[in-house]
């Protein structure tokens, strides 16, 4: 019998949640039973997700026994990820922290591009969709001349959660139907708006990145601003260099399975990139001393897939002889 993992995923009704679904039951991931959680209020409602065209229940994470499972996906709010981790971890199961809750302690394993998944009983923490894809786009590109990337992100609202999706799906209908909107999750009005990122918000995704990259050979310079799109997100890229090379950097991405380059911008679209599993660059030519292009991806399907190759990475070492 092939070996299998049971799994939990906690948070399954979120945004992040729903997206750990999707990438695992799209897979061949070898999943024996696996359990739906979220909070006790979606529990006691009887919500329900489809995992490979079964409608599973919502259990409630505060009540579950982790013993039940070698692995578990936590993609819950920071203030509930501590206790929880420490609830799975102290019943053996491995756990993958996709919250914000831990990602600066350095206690904690970073789980980078190329890092291993938890083993029985420890949680790592796995960086957020931008700074995954950052640090894929960067890989390998100091040898090819580039020295700083300058980068603009347009993000969707779906990186806010579920309900700031929602709220600009209301704005919208709002809007439409000439009525007043309501904001609880952005300070304004999203739907028809963009919302440049606080200053506190750049600083902490430059930590995340900084972090994830260590010591980086190319410089960053980073804009972050949500955009009214539900998924996909646009990154317009400058790579800067006294001896860039347009060639080399081309060579460098066209070797990384997980980017897929195509010569024509018009052919990006941030909405056909939240169902791929890699990065789209598109448009890449050469200004004088910089090369431009632009990318598009989905940072939540993102940071499920990443979760996905680090669960494999996991079973593989869970199952090894002894």
């Amino acid at each position: 019998m092939s070996a299998t993992l049971d799994i939990a995923v906690v948070g399954a009704t979120g945004t992040l949640g729903r997206a750990l679904l999707e990438v695992l039951g799209d897979s061949r991931f070898p999943v024996g039973k696996l359990y739906p959680l979220a909070s006790e209020r979606a529990a006691a409602e009887g919500d329900t997700v489809t995992f490979r065209r079964h409608d599973l229940s919502v259990g409630d994470a505060e009540g579950f026994d982790f013993a039940k499972v070698q692995l578990v996906l936590l993609a819950v709010p920071a203030a509930l990820a501590d206790g929880l981790a420490a609830d799975a971890t102290e019943a053996g199961a491995a756990v993958l922290d996709l919250s914000a809750a831990q990602r600066h302690n350095p206690a904690l394993v970073l789980a980078d591009l190329n890092g291993n998944g938890p083993a029985a009983g420890q949680r790592v923490v796995c960086p957020d969709g931008l700074s995954l894809a950052l640090a894929t786009l960067l890989d390998g590109l100091a040898p090819a001349g580039v020295e700083m990337a300058d980068i603009t992100a347009l993000l969707p609202v779906s990186a806010h959660g579920r309900a700031a999706m929602d709220e600009l799906a209301g704005q919208t209908t709002a809007l439409f139907n000439l009525s007043e909107t309501t904001t609880q999750v952005f300070d304004r009005r999203m739907a028809f708006n963009l919302l440049p990122a606080s200053l506190a918000e750049h600083q902490r995704q430059h930590a995340d990145i900084s972090r994830l990259l260590g010591s980086p050979a190319v410089g960053i310079s980073l804009n972050l601003a949500t955009a009214p799109l539900f998924f996909g997100a646009t990154l317009a890229l400058t790579l800067r260099g006294s001896a860039v090379s347009l060639d080399a950097v081309r060579t460098v991405w066209a070797a990384n399975t997980l980017i897929r380059l195509e010569d024509d911008a018009a052919a990006l679209s941030p909405a056909d990139a939240a169902s791929r599993p890699d990065l789209t660059v598109a448009g890449l030519q050469q200004q004088g001393s910089q090369l431009c292009a632009w990318v598009a991806f989905d940072p939540v399907r993102w940071a499920a897939l990443h979760a996905l190759r680090l669960s494999a990475r996991t079973l593989a070492a869970l199952h090894q002889p002894a």
